[in-house]
C-alpha cells in the first residue's frame, strides 16, 4: 500500500496547496472510489459518517448532513488559534463557515474559532480533532484561487498598522500552512511516513528576492532613476508597461533594454475586463507596440490587479507562461490556474497605498523589508512592488539602501521572468541528460559534472566528489536519484 493523500478531482483548491508543498497525492471522482482506494489519508468534503478505516479529512456541514442535523451557514471573517501543537494562528477566512454540528465526544476536541467582522467568537466553529478525523469550520471544495475576491485589510507587524488592498477573501498562504501541519499530524498519528515529493529546487536552497515595478504611466526622470537604481544595485527590475503611454518613448524602453532590465506586459489600455475578447485586443495591441521595440513577452500583469475569466482565459489563448494579480493570491507560493498559467503572488503593499494609510517612509521600508524576509522563512521569493512615476523616483536612496542590505544578508536577486523558470523547473530539475558527455537543460551552479572517461562519471560539489560507475548515456535523472540523499541539502530538496 502507498501512502499517498487522496482527494476528490473536483478539489482544485486543494490539489493546488498539495503541490505547493511537494506532497504526492492521487484524484478520485468520487467518494465510493475514493475510499475503496485504501489511502491512509484522504480529503471529502461530501457527507459522510466519518467511520472509515482511513484519516478522514472533512468538514462541520458534512458531518451533519450525513447525520441529516440541519447546520446553518454563517459569515466568517477570520479564523484564531492559540494551540500549543499548532502555535498561534490568526488570518482572514470571509467566507461561509459552519458549526461544528454534534456532541463531542471525552476523546474529542474543538481547537481554533471563526470570529465575525463584529469580531464576535461564532460558537463551535473550531477545527475538530477526533481520533482519525479532522473536521474543519469550512469547505475546501468551495474554495477557488481567483475567484472569491474583496478590498480586504493587510497587517503589518513592523508599522503594527492595517493597510486595505485588494485581495483574496481568504489568507491562502496562512491555510496552507495549516494544512501542512495538519496533513504531518495525521501521519504523525498513523505512524506513517509523509508521502513528499522528492523536488529539487534553487528556490529552496537559498534566499532571493525580486523587485516588480507596474511602470502605470511614463515619464523621462522617473525611468532615469528607476533605472539608477537598479544599474546601482546590479539588478534586472521586471517592469510591466502601460504601452497606451510607453509606446510614445520608444528610446525610454530602448535603454530599458540596454541596461539588462526585464520588460514585460501591463496591457496597452490600464484596464480589465470583464469580456475575454476586450481583454484579448487590449493585450494583442500592448503585444503589438512591444514587440515593435524587438521585445517578445511572456509575463503580463493585469491593471489594478483584478483578476476576470476573461483575463485569464485571454492570457491563456496568448500563450503567456506567468502572469500575477492581486486578486488571485497575495504572499504565498506560485501556483498554477485552471488554464496552465504560472501565478506568482507577491506582497501588495506600496508606497502610495501604505502612504494613504498613513505609514511614515520609514514604516514603509521596513514593511517592505519584511515582507521579503516572511518570505524567505515561507520558502518563498520575496517580492517588492511599487510604480515608477510620483512613487519610487521619490526614494532613490532608500530603494539602493534597502537592495543592498538585503543582498548584503546573504539574499540573492532574481527578476520575475527568472523566477517563474525556477519555479516550473523544480519539478523537472531530474529530467536533465548526458549527450556527447554534456550536461543538457539542467541549471546548477555550484555543482560541477566531470567525465574522466566513457564509464565513470563524478559529481563534484566543492571539495566532496561522488563518483559513480556507470556508462555516460544513462540518463542523468538515475545519477541525482542515486545519490539525492547525499546532496539533497545542498540542493534544498523539499
Amino acid at each position: 500500500m502507498n501512502h499517498h493523500i487522496g482527494i476528490l478531482e473536483k478539489n482544485k483548491y486543494l490539489a493546488s496547496v498539495l503541490e505547493q508543498c511537494n506532497f504526492v497525492y492521487e484524484t478520485f471522482s468520487s467518494a465510493e472510489t475514493l475510499y475503496a482506494s485504501d489511502l491512509p489519508v484522504v480529503f471529502c468534503d461530501e457527507p459522510c459518517e466519518a467511520d472509515t478505516d482511513c484519516f478522514l479529512f472533512t468538514n462541520h456541514q458534512s458531518l451533519a448532513a450525513a447525520k441529516h442535523i440541519t447546520n446553518t451557514e454563517q459569515s466568517g471573517f477570520y479564523f484564531a488559534m492559540e494551540d500549543v501543537e499548532f502555535g498561534t494562528r490568526s488570518f482572514l477566512i470571509d467566507i461561509p463557515c459552519f458549526q461544528y454540528p454534534i456532541t463531542l465526544d471525552s476523546s474529542d476536541s474543538l481547537r481554533g474559532t471563526v470570529f465575525d467582522r463584529q469580531n464576535s467568537p461564532l460558537q463551535n466553529t473550531g477545527i475538530l480533532f477526533s481520533e482519525q478525523l479532522i473536521s474543519l469550520p469550512f469547505i475546501l471544495c468551495n474554495l477557488n484561487l481567483g475567484e472569491q475576491l474583496s478590498r480586504r485589510p493587510y497587517y503589518s507587524k513592523t508599522a503594527q498598522k492595517h493597510f486595505v488592498e485588494i485581495g483574496p477573501a481568504v489568507d491562502f498562504a496562512a491555510l496552507r500552512r495549516l494544512l501542512f501541519s495538519l496533513i504531518q499530524y495525521a501521519y504523525l498519528q498513523l505512524k506513517l511516513p509523509i508521502p513528499l515529493e522528492e523536488t529539487t529546487s534553487l528556490l529552496t536552497a537559498k534566499k532571493y528576492f525580486s523587485v516588480r515595478i507596474d511602470a502605470d504611466g511614463c515619464t523621462k526622470k522617473s525611468t532615469e532613476v528607476c533605472q539608477q537604481i537598479a544599474v546601482a544595485t546590479g539588478c534586472s527590475f521586471t517592469w510591466f508597461l502601460d504601452m497606451e503611454e510607453w509606446k510614445k518613448h520608444r528610446h525610454l524602453i530602448a535603454s530599458l533594454v540596454a541596461a539588462n532590465q526585464d520588460i514585460q506586459l501591463h496591457c496597452y489600455h490600464h484596464m480589465t475586463y470583464f469580456s475575454k475578447k476586450t481583454n484579448l485586443l487590449n493585450l494583442q495591441r500592448g503585444l503589438k507596440y512591444l514587440k515593435r521595440n524587438r521585445i517578445n513577452p511572456i509575463g503580463v500583469v493585469s491593471p489594478f490587479g483584478f483578476y476576470t475569466p476573461g483575463f485569464a482565459d485571454a492570457i491563456s489563448d496568448l500563450n503567456m507562461s506567468y502572469s500575477s494579480e492581486f486578486a488571485y493570491n497575495v504572499d504565498d507560493k506560485p501556483s498554477y490556474t485552471d488554464n496552465h498559467i504560472l501565478q506568482l503572488p507577491i506582497h501588495c503593499g506600496s508606497i502610495g497605498t501604505l502612504q494613504k494609510y498613513g505609514f511614515t517612509d520609514t514604516e514603509i521600508f521596513a514593511d517592505f523589508e519584511a515582507a521579503v524576509r516572511e518570505a524567505a522563512e515561507d520558502g518563498r521569493v520575496g517580492i517588492i512592488y511599487d510604480h515608477p512615476v510620483g512613487r519610487m523616483e521619490k526614494y532613490p536612496s532608500e530603494f539602493i539602501a534597502l537592495i543592498n542590505k538585503l543582498k548584503s544578508d546573504g539574499f540573492e536577486y532574481l527578476n520575475y521572468t527568472e523566477y517563474a523558470q525556477l519555479w516550473k523547473e523544480k519539478r523537472s530539475i531530474f529530467n536533465a541528460s548526458l549527450e556527447m558527455n554534456r550536461v543538457q537543460n539542467l541549471s546548477i551552479e555550484d555543482i560541477a559534472f566531470v567525465y574522466p572517461n566513457e564509464s565513470i562519471m563524478k559529481i563534484a560539489y566543492e571539495d566532496t566528489i561522488i563518483q559513480l560507475r556507470e556508462a555516460a548515456q544513462t540518463p542523468l535523472q538515475y545519477y541525482l536519484f542515486a545519490i539525492k540523499r547525499k546532496i539533497a541539502y545542498l540542493l534544498g530538496i523539499r
